[in-house]
């Protein structure tokens, strides 16, 4: 059994780069270890559409994507049986090193046409109030005694961006390009976890997975998401990388937002190059069953201090969240869903701990 091209992944990337590839005329193959597409950590993504890139090839790629995300059901040609995801354009604001947007990142938005406003703090903090506007950079780990100093100064300005947003649910838009392929004649084989990757003069030349099947190709294309380093392995090109990879594990966690600001309504996405957080504007609308992010806020202001949530975000048996740093002050927000007992470790300090039977706000 042969392809023009196999495909490791079938998550955002991997599904939509068959989708691509089946349009260009290749007759593809994705393969996934999962048992549906998107299921891996394209389905915990936060699903951040932005522009705001220190490339002009990234900048560029970011704002075309823009417009596929903004014009979905065209893109895809396809109405999904399961419906289509959507694309929510809330805006987003940038805040950290001025010298960062002001060097590299404004004058690709003004080459490319991206719109923008400069805010400066009154700005900022008539559009988000209750922002924490303290500059605490550079990022600190809990562990760090200057992690519990207040800030020394304070942010001068940010960048606004309007069509910046987030799409409505990653795991079902990667349901919605798997369909588009698959109407252009590509395949998706679920369950199907790559053993070896054969190699040829320098190049992929098929997989074989566990169970004895093999199939050839002369493309082979690694898009196995925070694991892929284990297909590089397979396929011996490790060594030869200038740039390797490794899975990191990010926490996530969902909670209330001000009681002055309706976040979900009124906010945008936030992008804080200072303490390095990342928030986001929705309650979760899942296909499945992990929930996602909308905004982590503890006691400085809800502009975070991302690693002072330093594990997952418990809830009691009351619809009460708390975390298990002390420190913390406890937001109230609807009960998600119920789970019994959990045992893990602290993915920042190491340090073990055990819940008592809780409800999940999110999944990291």
């Amino acid at each position: 059994m042969s392809y023009d091209a196999i495909i490791i992944g079938a998550g955002i990337i991997g599904a939509n780069l068959g989708f691509e590839m089946s349009k260009a005329g290749f007759k593809t193959l994705n393969i996934d270890k999962n048992p549906a597409a998107g299921y891996g950590s394209t389905a915990n993504s936060c699903a951040i559409v932005r522009t705001h890139y220190s490339t002009w090839a990234g900048v560029a790629m970011a704002y075309e994507g823009f417009h596929y995300w903004k014009n979905w059901d065209e893109y895809l040609e396809i109405e999904d049986e399961r419906g289509n995801a959507g694309f929510v354009q809330c805006g987003g604001v940038y805040i950290g090193d001025n010298s960062r947007y002001e060097d590299k990142v404004l004058p690709l938005f003004d080459e490319l046409g991206i719109e923008y406003e400069r805010w400066d703090v009154d700005e900022l903090t008539s559009r988000l109030p209750g922002i924490d506007t303290g500059e605490h950079t550079p990022p600190k780990r809990p562990e760090d005694d200057d992690f519990w100093e207040d800030p020394p100064r304070q942010i001068t300005s940010a960048v606004h961006s309007p069509i910046a947003g987030y799409i409505t649910d990653p795991q079902l838009a990667t349901h919605n390009v798997q369909r588009a392929a698959e109407a252009k004649g590509g395949e998706f084989w679920f369950k199907a976890e790559a053993s070896d990757v054969g190699t040829e003069d320098g190049r992929g030349s098929g997989v074989d997975w566990a169970g004895g099947r093999s199939v050839d190709a002369p493309i082979v294309s690694n898009v196995a998401g925070p694991h892929s380093f284990v297909i590089n392995d397979m396929a011996g090109v490790t060594e030869s990388m200038n740039i390797k990879t490794r899975a990191l594990r990010h926490e996530v966690h969902h909670v209330k937002s001000p009681d002055n600001l309706n976040f979900e309504k009124d906010g945008m996405l936030v992008g804080d190059d200072d303490p390095a957080p990342t928030s986001v504007p929705r309650w979760p609308i899942t296909s499945w069953w992990a929930a996602r992010t909308l905004i982590v806020i503890p006691r400085f202001g809800w502009r975070t201090r991302t690693s002072l949530i330093t594990t997952f975000l418990t809830i009691s048996g009351e619809p009460r969240c708390f975390v298990w740093r002390g420190d913390c002050q406890r937001w109230e927000f609807p009960t998600r869903r119920r789970v019994s007992s959990i045992s893990t470790t602290s993915a920042t300090t190491g340090s073990p701990y055990t819940t008592r039977p809780i409800l999940v706000g999110s999944i990291s």
